[in-house]
C-alpha cells in the first residue's frame, strides 16, 4: 500500500476519533454512564480503555520512531503477524478478549477520561506527522501482550487507530441505545 495514502487516511481517522471525543464530551453524565446491558461497558469504560492502550502504545511508537534511521519508502508493506492483528481490529471483527488491566468494566470512571482521550489523539496526530519522515517497514514495535513480539511501525500504528474507531463506534451505539432506552422510557 502506498505509505503516504495509508498515513492520511489513518490522520483522517485520527481527526474523526477527536471529534467524536469532544462530542462525547457535550453529553450528559446520564448518557455517558449509561449501561446498555450490565456486561456491556458505557461510553466512558470504552474511551477508558481506549487511553489504557494509548499509555501502551503511544509511548513504545515514539520510541521507535526515534530510532529510525531510514527514510521514508514510498510504499508500505505489512508483516503477517501485524497485518493480521490491525485486521482484526476493524470494527466487525472477531471479539477479542480483554486483559484484565485494560479492562475497566466495573470500575469507577469520570469524565476526566474524555479530556485524556482528546489529549492522545492530538498527540497520536503528531506520531503520525513524525511517522512520514521515516520508513514505517524499518523498525518493529512490541505489541501489549509481548514486549518480545514486534510488528511494523505502519502496522503499530494501523492496529492503535483500528482498535480506536472499534470501541468508537461500541461507545456511539451505547449513546444511541441510552436516548433510545429515555424515549422509550
Amino acid at each position: 500500500m502506498e505509505t503516504k495514502t495509508l498515513l492520511d487516511e489513518l490522520k483522517a481517522m485520527v481527526r474523526h476519533h477527536r471529534e467524536e471525543g469532544r462530542r462525547f464530551e457535550a453529553l450528559p453524565d446520564e448518557i455517558l454512564q449509561y449501561k446498555p446491558e450490565p456486561t456491556v461497558w458505557n461510553v466512558l469504560e470504552c474511551v477508558e480503555h481506549l487511553n489504557r492502550y494509548a499509555e501502551v502504545y503511544h509511548p513504545a511508537i515514539e520510541k521507535q520512531i526515534g530510532k529510525v534511521d531510514a527514510a521514508p519508502t514510498k510504499t508500505f508493506k505489512p508483516g503477517f503477524l501485524g497485518g493480521r492483528l490491525a485486521k482484526s481490529m476493524l470494527p466487525g471483527g472477531k471479539k477479542v478478549r480483554t486483559f484484565m488491566k485494560m479492562n475497566p468494566g466495573g470500575q469507577e470512571v469520570g469524565r476526566e477520561v474524555l479530556d485524556r482521550f482528546v489529549a492522545e489523539r492530538d498527540r497520536l496526530e503528531q506520531l503520525l506527522d513524525a511517522a512520514e519522515k521515516v520508513d514505517l517497514n524499518a523498525v518493529g514495535v512490541p505489541i501489549s501482550v509481548s514486549r518480545w513480539v514486534k510488528i511494523r511501525l505502519g502496522d503499530a500504528l494501523r492496529l492503535v487507530i483500528y482498535h480506536d474507531q472499534r470501541h468508537i463506534e461500541q461507545a456511539q451505539r451505547a449513546v444511541e441505545r441510552a436516548r433510545k432506552d429515555a424515549r422509550n422510557g
